[in-house]
C-alpha cells in the first residue's frame, strides 16, 4: 500500500512540475514573441514577412517546449522521436494539407507574388479580389471592396492564378452598353471619349479604346475601355457610370437597350 501510494505521489508531482512548467513556458513565449514582434516592426524586414516568422518561431518554442516537459514526466524523448519517424508517413498523409499550406506559404514568400497591403485577384479553386492584409504560416488573409474577410489557404493560394494589381499600378476599367440597333455609333463614341478625356483620373496612356463588341436582331453592344491607377478604380467605375448616363440622356441617345457589365482586369 505504502508503494503504491509513493508511486501515486510521484505521478502527481511529476504531473504537477510538468503543468507548472507548460504554464511558465506558454508564458515565456507569450513574451518572446511580443518582443520579438516589436523587434520586426522596428526592422527593415518586409511587413509580409512578420506574421510567418513569429508563427514559425512560435511552434518550434512550442515543440521544444513539449519536449522539455515530457522529458520531466520521464518518458523517453528519444524513443518518441523514433516513432515519429517511423510513423512519419501516416503523420504526413493525415496532414498534407496543412504541409501543402506551409509549403504554398514559402513559396509565396519566396517568390512574392504580392506583398501585404496589394490589391490582388485570386482565380482558381476560390476567386477573390481583395487587398492584402496578412501572410501567415497556412493562409492568407484579405478584404474585398465590400469589407469582407476572406482566408485563402496558402496551398490554394500559390496554385491559383494570381494578378497584382498593385504592382502594375494601374487598371484597365471595362463597360458595355447596349443600343438600339440604329443608333449613331459614331455620335456614341464621341461622347464617351469626351467623358472619359474629361476626367482626370483616366490615364491618357494607353488611350481609351471604343468600340462595337457585338451587334444582335433589335441591339448592338458598344465595348468601352480606359485605363487608371489601381487605387483609382472603384471610384473612377461609378463615377464614369454616372457621367455617361447623364451626358447620354442629355444628347437624347436611347438607353432602353442600355446593360452593363463591369469586368476585373
Amino acid at each position: 500500500m505504502m508503494l503504491n501510494t509513493e508511486h501515486i505521489t510521484k505521478i502527481l508531482t511529476e504531473m504537477g512540475i510538468a503543468l507548472l512548467s507548460f504554464i511558465v513556458g506558454w508564458i515565456v513565449i507569450t513574451i518572446l514573441i511580443k518582443v520579438l514582434r516589436k523587434i520586426l516592426e522596428r526592422s527593415k524586414i518586409d511587413r509580409s514577412l512578420h506574421a510567418f516568422i513569429t508563427n514559425g518561431i512560435r511552434v518550434i518554442f512550442l515543440i521544444v517546449l513539449a519536449i522539455i516537459i515530457l522529458q520531466e514526466m520521464g518518458l523517453n524523448t528519444s524513443s518518441l522521436v523514433t516513432v515519429l519517424g517511423a510513423g512519419g508517413a501516416a503523420i504526413a498523409l493525415a496532414l498534407k494539407d496543412s504541409l501543402g499550406n506551409v509549403a504554398g506559404g514559402f513559396l509565396i514568400l519566396i517568390n512574392k507574388p504580392f506583398k501585404c497591403g496589394d490589391l490582388i485577384a485570386v482565380n482558381g479553386s476560390v476567386d477573390a479580389t481583395g487587398i492584402v492584409d496578412e501572410i501567415d504560416l497556412m493562409y492568407t488573409k484579405m478584404h474585398t471592396g465590400d469589407n469582407k474577410t476572406v482566408t485563402v489557404p496558402n496551398g490554394v493560394m500559390s496554385a491559383s492564378v494570381l494578378t497584382n494589381f498593385t504592382e502594375s499600378g494601374i487598371r484597365r476599367i471595362d463597360k458595355v452598353y447596349k443600343f438600339a440597333k440604329d443608333t449613331d455609333i459614331a455620335k456614341v463614341k464621341e461622347i464617351l471619349l469626351a467623358v472619359a478625356r474629361s476626367n482626370p483620373l483616366v490615364l491618357s496612356t494607353p488611350e481609351p479604346v471604343i468600340g462595337v463588341g457585338s451587334i444582335a436582331a433589335y441591339a448592338l453592344s458598344v465595348d468601352f475601355k480606359f485605363w487608371c491607377n489601381a487605387d483609382d478604380y472603384y471610384t473612377l467605375s461609378y463615377k464614369i457610370e454616372e457621367d455617361v448616363t447623364e451626358v447620354l440622356r442629355a444628347a437624347e441617345v436611347d438607353l432602353s437597350y442600355k446593360n452593363i457589365d463591369i469586368h476585373m482586369q
